[in-house]
């Protein structure tokens, strides 16, 4: 038998420490509505949530913030088998409690309304990644070659997953939602450029923004993650999760109908589609980029080298010129001139 659990926890954050203490979960019995389908790449779910009290009624809120977990991603039936033996293709290797802030190492999920005056009275929804694919895998694939998979299958659920914890958070009052942001992190950040149009579809009454982190990632045959050929490697997983369903929003799809399919991953192309307003917060020095040939906006190609400070500044100047032109009204950005990521 395959295990799905769900994590929750309803008590308000004051009950748990008080005023800027740790946005901890704990593990409760998942709903029987979660769909058993979902899974991770080697079978099993997680999703961790903490409830806020609005402070002005006493009453659960109805502002939420969903945030998609880092991780890169994985671009070959090897890299996931690897991948199925750790927490970002299983949740086997999960712990029932986790403090979400210091999951992601930022401020967005704190419950201090210094640090965090705008989002500290949220819902969060933290889920956990384990597709390796942004949340769009809707595949079984057999590969005999994957220790961790029970079946002998690997299973890239991310669109199931998010209609699994749609399911389940519904019952804490997510169909009720007055204020959504949708964010994440690296790969969790390209979830949330891909997504936040479906989020805003689950739920339509809802103000709802996306606030992705270091997500925006150049189309191109470079080197990323140690690995070259980036480009090739985003097709090849683009057709092997059969990511084509899991961009499922009317953004995703309209898309895919203009016949950019593995570029649909891409911020750069996405953006041109999306509906909901997008607030981004990059670097136009990304330090995670690695050399290779790259596409610029002007149509030509540019070749990437640290160690050139011609080559670099190219890049910033692209960077800069791509978010002028992507991040017009209702859309805005936050662009910084550090070398750095997330």
């Amino acid at each position: 038998t395959f295990t799905t659990v769900a994590f929750t926890s309803r008590s308000p954050p004051a009950a748990r420490g008080g005023r800027g203490g740790p946005a901890r979960v704990r593990s409760s019995t998942c709903s029987t509505q979660a769909p058993g389908a979902c899974s991770c790449q080697s079978w099993c779910r997680r999703r961790y949530c903490t409830r806020a009290t609005d402070k002005y009624t006493g009453k659960p809120s109805t502002k939420w913030l969903v945030y998609h977990e880092s991780g890169g991603w994985c671009q070959s039936f090897y890299e996931c088998a690897t991948r199925a033996q750790t927490r970002l293709g299983s949740s086997k290797q999960r712990p029932a409690v986790i403090d979400i802030q210091q999951a992601q190492r930022n401020d967005f999920t704190s419950r201090d309304p210094a640090r965090n005056p705008a989002l500290h009275d949220f819902n969060f929804v933290f889920l956990p990644y384990c597709d390796g694919g942004s949340f769009t895998g809707d595949s079984v694939v057999p590969y005999t070659g994957c220790l961790a998979c029970e079946d002998g299958r690997l299973h890239f659920a991310g669109k199931s997953n998010r209609e699994a914890v749609v399911a389940a958070i519904n019952q804490l009052g997510f169909g009720s939602a007055t204020e959504l942001v949708v964010s994440g992190c690296s790969a969790g950040a390209a979830a949330a450029f891909i997504h936040t149009d479906w989020w805003h579809e689950q739920v339509p009454g809802a103000k709802t923004r996306g606030m992705p982190s270091s997500g925006w990632f150049y189309e191109g045959e470079y080197t990323r993650d140690g690995k070259d050929n980036y480009k090739s490697l985003m097709t090849n997983l683009f057709t092997f999760m059969n990511s084509s369903s899991g961009l499922s929003s009317k953004s995703g799809k309209a898309c895919l109908a203009a016949g950019r399919n593995s570029s649909c991953l891409f911020a750069q192309t996405v953006m041109e589609f999306v509906r909901t307003p997008m607030f981004s917060l990059n670097s136009k020095y990304d330090a995670t980029m690695g050399g290779g040939e790259y596409p610029l906006i002007n149509g030509s190609t540019a070749t990437f080298d640290w160690s050139s400070n011609a080559s670099v500044n190219l890049e910033g100047s692209d960077i800069t010129a791509r978010f002028r032109r992507s991040f017009v009204p209702p859309h805005g950005a936050f662009l910084d001139a550090c070398r750095e990521y997330a």
